[in-house]
């Protein structure tokens, strides 16, 4: 007896668990989000796993062609989920100070994430993500390379205005 059952039941538990995150309503969707996203991740990189049939070589899983691109493109756009978070918490703390100095409650001050300031920097990841590959190279996936993925993904305003049309 075989271990396709096994994998079979993983995956669907993962992907039972990304419906079930994505339908949570009473979730505020600033929570719900990475929730799905670290769920969807999971799902994928276990199907890669199950669908490998062999384990053994010269390099590692993470070091061949499409495993690794998609790792440094998965924390890009990670990079750009942390960069519109901060920007929400660096609003919030303008609210807050503002509260503060009229005399206000400063806990009142909700953390406001609107979705197209979330979704907007992903409109240019093809872009960074080429940028991000032009320094990166052909070399391993180092924790360099990962830094870097991140902070791509990060300060995606830079690569643009960088990499972007010249006047």
């Amino acid at each position: 007896m075989g271990t396709g059952w096994l994998t079979f039941v993983v995956l669907g538990l993962l992907a039972s668990a990304l419906v079930w995150l994505l339908q949570r309503r009473r979730w505020p969707f600033w929570l719900r989000l990475p929730a799905a996203a670290f769920a969807l991740a999971a799902l994928a990189i276990a199907m890669f796993v199950a669908g490998e049939n062999t384990f053994l070589g010269e390099v590692a899983w993470y070091d061949e062609t499409p495993a690794r691109e998609v790792i440094l493109f998965l924390l890009m756009l990670a990079g750009m989920a942390a960069r519109s978070l901060s920007v929400a918490i660096e609003e919030r703390r303008q609210e807050a100070m503002k509260l503060g100095t009229a005399g206000q409650p400063v806990a009142s001050v909700p953390l406001r994430i609107d979705v197209w300031e979330l979704f907007y920097p992903m409109l240019f990841s093809v872009i960074t993500f080429g940028a991000l590959l032009s320094q990166v190279g052909d070399g391993t996936l180092n924790v360099a390379a990962v830094v870097l993925a991140f902070q791509t993904g990060f300060f995606w305003q830079t690569v643009i205005k960088e990499h972007g049309p010249r006047e």
